[in-house]
């Protein structure tokens, strides 16, 4: 049974998706706030969450930002399919095996993450890190053998 979380303050509303879902043959997951929705999506892992925006305390942009930045799960399944080559659509029960490259970019000090546990080491070290640098235009001696005629 797929699992979904329904995020609203509002009892009236929630009560008529959590209905509606239910009806569809969904397991429905209920929260009132914004802190709650975020345990409960830790907790559940739910395939789909339907998110309010404007709510006392943590809003809707806000969870949906911690979710995001809350990555442990994804980097599980990143690393399955790096290593088994194989991944499980949302809501099946199929496996396909897969022949893929995969790249990734983060504005975030990955050897940072993995010193303080929020990223995987042993996805890191499954990663090709190429480190991009920022340099100023200030800073390159620009000369005019160096630049390509057009």
């Amino acid at each position: 049974m797929k699992k979904n979380l329904v995020i609203e303050d509002s009892k009236s509303l929630q009560k008529q998706i959590n209905s509606f879902l239910s009806i569809e043959g969904f397991q429905v997951y209920e929260a009132t706030s914004g802190q709650e929705g975020l345990n409960l999506a830790e907790k559940h892992s739910p395939s789909l969450i339907i998110c309010d925006i404007i709510m006392p305390g943590i809003d809707g942009y806000e969870v949906l930002k911690k979710l995001k930045h809350n990555s442990v799960e994804m980097q599980m399944k990143l690393l399955r399919v790096i290593q088994e080559k194989e991944i499980t659509p949302v809501g099946s029960e199929n496996t396909f095996t897969v022949d893929v490259r995969i790249i990734v970019a983060t504005n975030k000090d990955l050897r940072k993450k993995v010193l303080n546990g929020t990223f995987r080491e042993d996805l890191f070290y499954r990663l090709n890190i190429i480190e991009i640098i920022e340099i100023k235009r200030d800073e390159i001696d620009v000369t005019r053998c160096s630049i390509p005629t057009l």
